[in-house]
């Protein structure tokens, strides 16, 4: 039974690195071609902004590092006024729902976060996929940084796939904005990275009604919205296995990440105490100290 299992898991190894050359391939004559530089760090801490709603707190109570690097996520810039303040050395945006700008709503959203991006007077680079582009062209300070958009199905990372990540040959499955925030922030081998935000509790939302259509209020730092996940995936008809496999798959990235950033000896710091994300040490900051809660991944 054990040597059945261990060949299955060699077996869907191999299955998988078979996949991921192939669309390596693939990518290359789509013309899918990552940026071959990485930008330079300039300090040794990253803060990273989610846009879970503990993040309003945050920001009005004790966000304060001046030694460090701010990274942010989505529409950030349109809905702080700490974007200026802060001025955040990078914007990662990689959901196609808003860049396809397919309703409205996101339309709307999408040409606000240009016009802010537009006026951005320090060096600000974006991160996002090969097949993707904000089309900006009237300000020379905000370049586009292009991630390897081909995906590996992995269950750990080793050496290997730490090398093909560093030389952005490879990412993880992402489903989650804060796994590709931090999967970029490890790239560029920032020793420290505190990330504000991840509340990672969308679960809590979610309602079934009578007709089977999933209901969700979405909180994010900047406000609310209730959604009809049902409807307005009508083309591909999301049901709950598929939104908690997706969440899975999240959690999962985040582990890879924790996996990642221990080859390169980087500390990874969750500044949400109430968080449901378990994979990184939570750190509390009150009255200007630091206080770390024990976890059982902690080395």
């Amino acid at each position: 039974m054990v040597m059945k299992t261990a060949i299955k898991k060699q077996t869907m190894s191999c299955l998988n690195e078979i996949i991921w050359l192939a669309r390596g391939v693939n990518n290359r004559l789509h013309g899918y071609l990552p940026s071959k530089d990485i930008p330079i760090k300039e300090k040794e801490t990253l803060v990273i902004l989610m846009n879970g709603p503990s993040l309003k707190g945050c920001i009005e109570k004790n966000l304060d590092w001046p030694k460090a690097d701010y990274m942010c996520v989505n529409f950030f810039p349109c809905n702080s006024g700490q974007f200026w303040q802060l001025r955040p050395k990078y914007l990662c945006i990689t959901d196609s729902e808003y860049l396809a700008e397919e309703d409205d709503k996101t339309k709307v959203q999408m040409k606000e976060l240009r016009r802010v991006l537009e006026t951005v007077d320090w060096d600000m680079q974006i991160f996002l996929y090969p097949f993707q582009t904000l089309g900006l062209t009237g300000n020379q300070s905000v370049k586009e940084q292009y991630v390897n958009c081909n995906e590996a199905e992995i269950e750990r990372v080793t050496n290997k796939w730490k090398k093909r990540f560093d030389r952005n040959r490879a990412i993880p499955v992402i489903h989650n904005i804060a796994v590709f925030a931090l999967f970029n922030a490890i790239r560029m081998n920032y020793k420290r990275i505190l990330i504000y935000g991840l509340d990672m509790s969308f679960h809590m939302s979610l309602h079934v009604n009578k007709q089977n259509h999933i209901l969700q209020e979405v909180s994010h730092y900047y406000g609310k919205e209730k959604i009809d996940i049902t409807k307005k995936d009508r083309k591909n008809q999301k049901k709950m296995e598929q939104l908690f496999f997706e969440w899975y798959q999240a959690f999962k990235g985040f582990r890879l990440m924790k996996e990642y950033a221990e080859f390169k000896r980087i500390k990874i710091l969750n500044m949400n105490p109430d968080s449901y994300v378990d994979i990184f040490i939570k750190t509390c900051r009150e009255g200007g100290k630091e206080y770390e809660n024990s976890s059982i991944y902690s080395n």
